[in-house]
Formats: structure tokens, C-alpha cells, sequence
């Protein structure tokens, strides 16, 4: 098996829970290719140990020094974000695309202009997926500020200028009186 084939694998076991074996296709993977970076980041989320996985980020570092995921896997575990691994389980990784929400901020624009409450809706649903992502991969996605930006444009500020207008105008009824 070559080692596209055994990552493959290896994913697939581990979203079924079953990272014994996933880690095992990894092992071979790295055997095969002791310089395979993909490997070597598998390993990072099947990792037994908080040891084993700081191995792994280390050696994907020192292979490609900019691997922005790793970078921010290590961030991450000095700041305490990603718990120590007690084998219950492993950080899952991000699929390609998965991290980037900019498209979801898009489709929650276009909803805006097309049906305002739908739009607050996907809004609304888009923010809940984007923290969700974080939980499961222990990093925060992409644009995920749109989102926000989105939120506080299509729901804080319209909402404030109606309160804020309402104010005027039942001051302005007060002094009449």
C-alpha cells in the first residue's frame, strides 16, 4: 500500500473512533517515508501521548517550518487549548475547505438581501458551525469574522437604530405633552 492510500485509511478509521488501527496505518506510513509530512501530521492526531504528539508536531515542523495547521496545533497546546491526551481519543483533523467560512459568510449575505430572516437564520447557523469546528479541532476557522461582521450589520446595528429612533421619538412625544 502506498502511503496516500494508508493516510486514507488511517482518516477513515479514525472518524469511526478506531485509533488504534488508525495509528498503525500511520506507523507504516511514516516506516515507508520517514520524511512524509502528511504522515507525520496523521501521527499528530492519533497520537497515544501528549509526548508522542509533541514528537510529531516537531518533526512536521522541522520538515515544513511553515505548516500553518501545526504551527497552530502547538500554539494551541502550550496555551492550553487542546486538553492533554488521556487515549479517549485524538484532535480530529480539519478536512481541506473545512477551516475557511468565507463561503458561508457569502451565502449569508446573499440570504440577507434576498430574505432578511432567512438570512439571520443561516447567519446564526453559520456562527453555531464555526464554533462547533473549533471544539472538534481545537483551532478557530477562517473568516469566521465575516460571520460576526455580518451578525452585528444585518442584526445589532438595525436593531440599536430602531431602539435608538424609538427613544428619540417617545421623548419627543413626552415633551409634547
Amino acid at each position: 500500500m502506498n502511503n496516500d492510500s494508508l493516510l486514507q485509511r488511517a482518516s477513515s478509521l479514525a472518524e469511526n473512533g478506531d485509533f488504534d488501527l488508525a495509528r498503525k496505518f500511520v506507523i507504516q506510513a511514516i516506516n515507508n517515508n520517514p520524511l512524509d509530512v502528511e504522515a507525520w501530521w496523521a501521527m499528530a492526531h492519533v497520537a497515544k501521548s501528549d509526548g508522542e504528539r509533541n514528537k510529531a508536531l516537531t518533526k512536521v515542523l522541522d520538515l515544513e517550518p511553515n505548516h500553518a495547521h501545526a504551527l497552530h496545533m502547538r500554539d494551541q497546546i502550550r496555551a492550553g487549548s487542546i486538553p492533554p491526551l488521556g487515549y479517549s481519543g485524538s484532535v480530529s483533523a480539519p478536512k481541506p475547505g473545512e477551516v475557511d467560512f468565507m463561503a458561508k459568510a457569502v451565502i449569508t449575505l446573499v440570504a440577507y438581501f434576498v430574505m432578511y430572516f432567512v438570512g439571520i437564520g443561516l447567519n446564526l447557523y453559520f456562527l453555531y458551525d464555526a464554533n462547533q469546528f473549533q471544539k472538534k479541532h481545537g483551532i478557530k476557522g477562517e473568516n469566521v469574522g465575516c460571520l460576526w461582521a455580518l451578525f452585528a450589520f444585518g442584526v445589532i446595528f438595525p436593531v440599536a437604530t430602531c431602539m435608538f429612533i424609538f427613544g428619540v421619538a417617545m421623548i419627543g412625544a413626552l415633551a409634547s405633552v
